[in-house]
């Protein structure tokens, strides 16, 4: 049969080992909420860059929606300078195959 002093080394054993569990759960926990600070820090750190990341595109698309702006702006310019001198041009060649006629009829 169980001596008392047995049941004072059980009871020991048992007090041991809820000191241990007990330990062993706090650090559990301890470790947990540290993965979950740097899991937050890390999702934090990542929407930062995310918005970084997102706010350097609108700025490049902007620039880009400015220079095809511009582009157009030139290319309608280009096209009223070509009319006129195409329009001038057309008015010299007139010129000068009305001159050949009245050379030709004058000629014959």
């Amino acid at each position: 049969m169980a001596t008392e002093d047995d049941l004072k080394e059980v009871i020991k054993g048992f007090g041991e080992l809820t000191g241990k569990m007990d330990f062993i759960h706090s650090s559990i926990t301890e470790n947990f909420r540290t993965m979950r600070e740097d899991m937050r820090r890390m999702e934090d750190a990542n929407k930062a860059n995310m918005q970084h990341l997102e706010d350097r595109l609108n700025t490049k698309v902007d620039s880009l929606g400015k220079r095809v702006a511009s582009l157009e702006s030139a290319e309608k310019d280009n096209i009223k300078l070509t009319a006129k001198h195409s329009v001038g041009l057309a008015a010299v060649g007139s010129a000068i195959t009305y001159g050949f006629v009245e050379l030709l009829k004058r000629l014959h």
